[in-house]
């Protein structure tokens, strides 16, 4: 359990170190929708935990916004509120080290989940933990750190399930899957379709009872604590649904047609070390989660000591996965009846899980296994990747291939010596624990993790802050800001902590954004800003105040205000009050 929790740990620090990430130097790990919305969404929550503001709404999001929505979705995880306890010009370096302490959760936390359900703790179950938590998901999706309560929790609930249906005991699964929704309740979406699947594996699985009406009590037992932890998360899920009717996102249209994205192979070789990562619209999956899989899953296929109903259920279970990933009805479904903007294949972790689970289900069988089966597994596997190769496109990498071959010829050759001197059994799986980290590290590194320059991120912070705390002192009455120049984000106000104009979020206000769309200003599905706003558009808006990098050429509607550092503030000399009628 330590080495589950340390190893991860120790491995993201020294990728943070080699990319001068925080601690290890001047750079943040602040990607994608982190930088854009996380960031200064934390920042908001900073501010309101630190002043006793209401969590209910913000004037400082998109012209006021349902702060409460916006919650739901980014920031109640309740890992979120130590933020206060930190300097609020720390808040990416603590989201920075709260990736890295969830990413070493989850390895422990599915390390746990492993011990617990095969009743006996060993060491192989920490290297499963690693890849688990080092997983080609995590890698991709790791700046969206509000998933990785996800990840963290599914062991848990999983192992709830089976406590619940092997026990009669749900309060495990309850909690856990009650903390998930309140965590996210987006991915929990996938999480409750996961958990009425593995259900049924679980029920299905286990043998079949004396009394016939255990399976009526389970199904029971199932659905009232489902339904415990649906409530548990009531005080976020309620005020969430009312906020998504208003949302871009808020309606769907189900697929007509079925299509296929890729083939089954295209998923396979997903599976390969430094498959690069994919963020894109193409659908590719991210679920590597080390190359053994490639001669685990046959092994576990031949396992005599795995029931056939159990190996049925469960391969079908994967088959679900993989058509979820290259055909759109399933993926529309998985996603709560909504194609992902970008982002691909949010489930793959729970694929990655399943994937695990049933390699680890081999390798604990390993002695049954003969010479010949472990030789059919090896040279299959190897055939298989040149099979593979032989599918690569012109962009593909070959060393991706050599590189899997080479780990999967060296864990076999492990796997062989395991059977033929067990003395020595200790010694060896020492060596697949420190080849199985050359390896996740190999990958993490060449796959994720780019920096972001702290001191370009933080350039105007200080400037801003300093300006801002003066203009309030002097400025008591209501009004708006904007930037027109130096412009970082659309919630550059969120995360300076001002009143703006302008928001990109998942829970924005879908009438808002046609409204600026109608006033000729910039707006899409999930974001709008008034970028392009003339002087009566920040007058109708409120805009007292203009910031700026660049000094605005002198003239009747502006006027300079203040300035310090290279930031300027302008007063707008025909701002509008916040209600007004002509």
């Amino acid at each position: 359990y330590v080495l589950s929790f340390i190893v991860p740990l120790i491995i993201m620090l020294a990728i943070y170190i080699m990319r001068d990430i925080f601690p290890g130097g001047d750079n943040y790990y602040l990607r994608s929708d982190m930088y854009h919305q996380y960031a200064p969404f934390f920042s908001q929550l900073w501010e309101k935990i630190r002043t006793g503001e209401s969590l209910a709404y913000s004037w400082d999001i998109g012209m006021g916004t349902n702060f409460l929505a916006l919650f739901g979705y980014y920031l109640s995880s309740p890992v979120n509120w130590f933020v206060a306890l930190f300097p609020q010009k720390w808040i990416v370096e603590v989201m920075d080290m709260i990736i890295v302490l969830k990413i070493a959760l989850a390895s422990f936390t599915f390390t746990y989940y492993l011990c617990k359900h095969n009743n006996k703790r060993h060491l192989s179950a920490a290297i499963f933990g690693m890849f688990y938590a080092l997983s080609g998901f995590v890698t991709a999706y790791s700046w969206n750190l509000m998933w990785l309560d996800s990840v963290l929790l599914f062991p848990l609930i999983i192992l709830g399930i089976e406590k619940l249906v092997n026990e009669g005991k749900g309060l495990l699964y309850s909690i856990s899957l009650g903390m998930a929704i309140l965590s996210n309740y987006y991915i929990a979406i996938m999480i409750c379709i996961t958990s009425v699947i593995y259900f049924v594996i679980t029920m299905v699985s286990r043998p079949v009872p004396s009394d016939k009406k255990d399976y009526f009590k389970s199904i029971i037992r199932f659905g009232v604590y489902s339904l415990l932890a649906g409530c548990f998360a009531a005080i976020i899920l309620l005020p969430e649904m009312a906020a998504l009717e208003y949302t871009a996102s808020g309606s769907f249209n189900f697929p007509k047609t079925l299509k296929r994205y890729f083939s089954f192979f295209t998923v396979f070789k997903r599976h390969l070390i430094n498959t690069e990562v994919h963020l894109g619209l193409d659908h590719l999956p991210n679920i590597y989660c080390g190359v053994a899989v490639f001669v685990l899953i046959p092994l576990y296929l031949m396992s005599k000591k795995i029931t056939k109903r159990e190996k049925i259920v469960k391969i079908i279970a994967v088959f679900i996965f993989i058509t979820a990933f290259n055909m759109n009805i399933p993926n529309f479904v998985w996603h709560g009846l909504h194609y992902p903007n970008s982002l691909p294949c949010r489930q793959s972790f729970i694929y990655v899980f399943l994937i695990l689970t049933l390699c680890y289900d081999a390798v604990k069988n390993l002695h049954e296994f003969k010479d010949k089966e472990l030789s059919v597994s090896l040279w299959g596997a190897l055939f298989f990747i040149m099979y593979l190769g032989n599918t690569l496109g012109e962009k593909d990498d070959f060393k991706q291939l050599y590189t899997s071959a080479l780990f999967i010829g060296i864990y076999v050759l492990f796997l062989f010596f395991i059977k033929k001197w067990k003395k020595y059994t200790a010694a060896f799986l020492i060596a697949v624990f420190a080849i199985s980290i050359v390896e996740v590290t190999i990958n993490t590194d060449k796959t994720g993790y780019n920096p972001t320059s702290k001191p370009a991120y933080l350039i105007d912070y200080d400037a801003v802050e300093t300006i801002l705390d003066d203009l309030e002192a002097k400025d008591d009455s209501f009004f708006r800001i904007t930037k027109y120049r130096g412009y970082r984000s659309k919630n550059d106000a969120a995360w300076h902590n001002f009143h703006g104009t302008s928001t990109f979020s998942s829970t924005a206000y879908a009438g808002m954004s046609e409204f600026f769309g109608h006033l000729g200003l910039e707006h899409s599905t999930n974001a709008f800003a008034s970028n392009g706003g003339t002087p009566f558009i920040n007058s109708l808006f409120s805009v007292k105040y203009l910031l700026t990098n660049k000094h605005i050429p002198q003239n009747d509607v502006y006027t300079y205000h203040s300035g310090y550092d290279g930031e300027f503030f302008y007063l707008n000399n025909y701002e509008l009050p916040l209600g007004f009628m002509t």
